[in-house]
């Protein structure tokens, strides 16, 4: 009788406290939106009409989005229908607030650049040749 090889995969063990779960979460999506609006309000209870009013979108998508992510394990759920940021996953507090340092340093960079006037929109190109007739009459002097 033949031998026959067998392969035995050995996986170790994962230290807990070390352990960081894998985040699917993209910027911009509904799905992120509900997670750093939660986490961004740690210790709030929201229902789903709550949060459709604050991201401004239908009922249903609020709704379902929240299931899913009840599911997935990104945020929890009370048995009277209030969602919440699950107090272990520390890492989507951390995923929230890095979104929200990025949306406002994108909002100054913004703010800094509309309050930058266009120079084209300040002076006209007439007003320029006099103010450089100007300026180099008074520098012959």
């Amino acid at each position: 009788m033949p031998l026959q090889s067998r392969t035995i995969a050995y996986t170790m063990p994962v230290r807990m406290d070390t352990h960081q779960p894998e985040i699917d979460l993209t910027p911009g999506t509904t799905k992120s939106e509900i997670v750093c609006l939660l986490y961004e309000n740690r210790g709030l209870g929201y229902r789903p009409s709550e949060v459709r009013d604050a991201l401004e979108i239908p009922d249903g998508t609020a709704t379902t989005t929240l299931s899913r992510l009840v599911d997935e394990g990104y945020v929890g759920k009370t048995a009277d229908g209030l969602y919440y940021a699950l107090d272990e996953r520390d890492d989507l507090g951390r995923y929230a607030a890095a979104r929200d340092q990025t949306e406002r340093l994108f909002r100054s960079r913004d703010a800094d650049a509309a309050a930058t006037p266009d120079v084209e929109s300040v002076v006209s190109d007439a007003e320029l040749d006099e103010l450089t007739a100007a300026a180099e009459d008074e520098f012959d002097s």
